[in-house]
């Protein structure tokens, strides 16, 4: 692959538009869709421009064969899906960089040209069933596609409506049966549906109201100001939403919060919750200011099968990524299971990413009566949940954090361009020198040829004497001359 298109500066609706599967890392910057491959350092490989609009969602699908060959030989197409804010959804070959398609939903499906219903809320391959895009929206329409193995035809499987918009859906990607999706409405309510690839979704009965919750500085809770939602790796039925200055981790079948994670008021808000898969028991937090903060999640207290437990945050530390306005952070995302890693896009364009390791392992932050559990294994059951436990008895940090690499962009509108001449070679003809002219021939050199008359016949008078200078200034002659008539 070859990239022939520097990105540009992110705008606002590209915030969020990230996901780093399948060994490569896709990015929305303005109306195009940019591929990277986060290796060490990272480098830039297509930039795929299609949409009309600017590019709100990314997802890549799911393969078989394990991470993709750059040459793609002998494999698959990866595709790719993407989403404008106005609700188009194409689908790429990432490895050749061309359009596939571009998936027009049904008779009030609530995406391609529908645009008054806010655009695509999420974008989702099945991970049971290859090549299935589940596709939500913001009008509250969920449409099934079944994309063919080369990605250039798609069918709708089927289409649903929710009884209420959502604000914000979350899928829970740790399960094998379809996943399953949480949807928060504008009133605050949370309930969970189930993802069956034949049939549309069906209600499960968890749901849980956090109209009635109050943070820990008295504010009543804001459906409206919801950032984001988001499945907790720990139970299958818990969930987090984001709030600018709170954390809220809310059981569905218990149908109640259980906890919150509130910001001292001297501290910047949150815009993205993190939860690194090699960090299992770890909440990363980013701010409005550029830093990142480490929360880690304990419970306590033995009731059976968990549910009478207390669960509650720690601080661990804040560290600072990006400063300045035009370095602030647009997207994040953390690296699949297999790699230590998170990558974010700043403003300007520009993709970093960095390396994150526990000091220790994954056991240094795992309880020491269980076993370390492989990250994405499942759920946890019965007893202490996965990722849970104290720290290992250290003073330092469980976790270092180090930038590997930076691709760099075009920071800011282009202008103006201008292109060099090429250069003139070393080896260069020594200059001839110009042929002398013919000496004037007495006869014409054409047969019958007789000159023009001359322009201006020459005069026998004297030429007319010049006048003499004038001594007088120039500006004394404009004082003295009379004025103009009226």
């Amino acid at each position: 692959m070859l990239s022939i298109t520097t990105p540009g500066y992110l705008d606002d609706q590209n915030r969020g538009c990230i996901d780093w599967s399948e060994g490569l890392l896709a990015y929305g910057a303005q109306h195009m869709v940019c591929i990277v491959q986060p290796s060490t350092p990272p480098q830039l490989l297509q930039c795929l421009a299609g949409h009309m609009h600017n590019v709100a969602h990314v997802a890549f699908a799911p393969r078989e064969t394990g991470a993709p060959s750059l040459g793609g030989e002998g494999q698959g197409p990866l595709l790719l899906a993407s989403a404008d804010v106005t609700g188009s959804v194409h689908l790429w070959d990432v490895l050749r960089g061309a359009l596939l398609a571009q998936l027009t939903a049904p008779a009030g499906g609530g995406s391609g040209s529908d645009s008054g219903s806010g655009g695509i809320l999420c974008l989702h391959w099945l991970l049971s069933r290859p090549n299935h895009l589940l596709v939500a929206s913001r009008a509250g329409t969920l449409v099934l596609w079944q994309v063919s193995a080369a990605g250039r035809a798609a069918t709708a499987l089927w289409q649903s409506s929710l009884t209420e918009s959502p604000t914000l859906l979350a899928i829970d990607r740790h399960v094998a049966d379809g996943g399953r999706i949480a949807v928060h409405t504008a009133r605050g309510a949370l309930y969970q549906l189930s993802v069956l690839p034949s049939e549309p979704p069906s209600a499960v009965g968890a749901s849980c109201s956090l109209t009635r919750h109050v943070s820990a500085s008295g504010a009543a809770y804001s459906p409206a100001a919801a950032l984001q939602l988001l499945y907790s790796p720990h139970h299958q039925a818990q969930v987090y939403v984001l709030l600018p200055r709170e954390v809220v981790l809310a059981d569905l079948e218990a149908g109640l919060p259980l906890t919150s994670v509130s910001l001292d008021r001297t501290d910047h808000p949150f815009w993205q919750l993190l939860l690194p898969a090699c960090l299992p028991g770890m909440l990363l937090g980013l701010h409005t200011d550029g830093c990142l903060s480490a929360w880690l999640r304990r419970s306590d207290g033995a009731s059976a099968g968990g549910r009478g437990r207390r669960v509650h945050f720690s601080y661990r530390s804040m560290a600072p990524l990006l400063k300045g306005r035009g370095s602030a952070l647009r997207a994040v995302a953390a690296a699949p299971p297999a790699h230590e890693a998170f990558a974010g896009i700043s403003a300007d364009g520009r993709c970093w990413v960095w390396s994150l390791a526990c000091a220790g392992g994954a056991a240094a932050i795992l309880p020491a009566a269980l076993p370390a559990v492989a990250a994405g294994a499942g759920h946890g059951g019965d007893g202490e949940e996965r990722g849970e436990g104290a720290l290992a008895s250290s003073a330092e940090d469980p976790w270092t954090m180090a930038l590997v690499g930076i691709v760099p962009s075009i920071s800011s509108p282009i202008r103006c361009l201008a292109v060099q001449p090429a250069a003139l070679g070393s080896e260069q003809e020594e200059p001839q020198p110009a042929p002398a002219p013919a000496p004037a021939s007495a006869e014409p050199a054409t047969a019958g040829w007789t000159p023009p008359p001359p322009l201006l016949e020459p005069s026998s008078e004297a030429p007319l004497p010049s006048p003499p200078p004038s001594t007088t200034p120039i500006f004394s002659l404009l004082e003295s001359s009379p004025p103009p008539p009226p």
